[in-house]
């Protein structure tokens, strides 16, 4: 099977932009799974406050907790395990594209700059410093992978124990691997982890979700707003005046005249 699909590849273009042609168009044919899988993401993200917050009332409760969070998941529409399926669906179509790369078939007798594909970094010789560079571009990937992954988890609020950062490093696996297959190997590796970077940040960005929803205050209701308006307003009290003593100047003046005309 994989020598005929190798050999098809080969005849079609040329070896090496063969494996980076095929890499794409699994990954393009994969798309709907991806999109489904970071929807399922962003979705856990926009319950981790209400998560949290159950976390903590219930801590003493597993069985309380487990309830409640369900139902939280039910409630949204979504589930523990939305996005993880998506993913486990495309490991099939990755084994198809490693064994492809991995196996002795006409497509690894191709050629990278003049080092066979089917070549190991351990074979020495000339092909060591296109393993190299290859390495090197893929590191930056990875790095750029794990800075992104870093990103997105402090946007989330979420703690992140130690457990999780040391997790994160696993981001640099594909140099590993790399370093220790065929040179075609490699070469799949790199073009799907830029694809995987390239779309993951794409996808996060243009999918709606994930992200805490607005408080949106309603208007009063047309009818309280006539009733207030029609309410009657009190008229404003007068001040009351001060009456006028009898110890004032016409009070002083008429006393004067009574004591003239005696």
């Amino acid at each position: 099977m994989f020598h005929t699909l190798g050999a098809a590849l080969a005849a079609l273009l040329d070896p090496a932009l063969a494996v980076v042609a095929f890499t794409a168009l699994v990954r393009l044919l994969l798309h709907p799974l991806t999109r489904a899988a970071v929807r399922g993401e962003k979705a856990r993200a926009a319950l981790a406050p209400q998560l949290r917050e159950l976390t903590e009332k219930h801590r003493k409760d597993p069985v309380k907790l487990q309830e409640k969070t369900l139902a939280l998941y039910g409630d949204a529409g979504t589930s523990l395990f939305a996005g993880i399926l998506p993913m486990l669906a495309q490991a099939p179509f990755f084994m198809v594209v490693y064994q492809l790369v991995t196996t002795p078939n006409p497509l690894l007798d191709g050629a990278l700059l003049g080092v066979r594909l089917g070549d190991h970094w351990s074979d020495g010789g000339a092909g060591v410093p296109v393993f190299l560079g290859l390495l090197a571009v893929l590191a930056l990937v990875c790095l750029g992978s794990y800075l992104w992954q870093g990103r997105q988890a402090a946007r989330s609020g979420a703690p992140q124990p130690t457990l999780a950062r040391v997790l994160r490093l696993l981001a640099f696996t594909p140099v590993l691997l790399a370093a220790s297959l065929p040179l075609a190997a490699g070469l799949y590796l790199l073009t799907s982890g830029a694809w995987t970077l390239a779309e993951r940040a794409w996808l996060h960005r243009s999918l709606p979700g994930g992200e805490p929803e607005p408080v949106v205050v309603e208007p009063a209701p047309a009818a309280e707003v006539e009733a207030v308006a029609e309410e009657p307003v009190a008229p404003a009290e007068q001040p009351a005046r001060k009456p006028q003593g009898t110890g004032g100047k016409r009070g002083k003046a008429a006393a004067r005249a009574r004591a003239q005309a005696r």
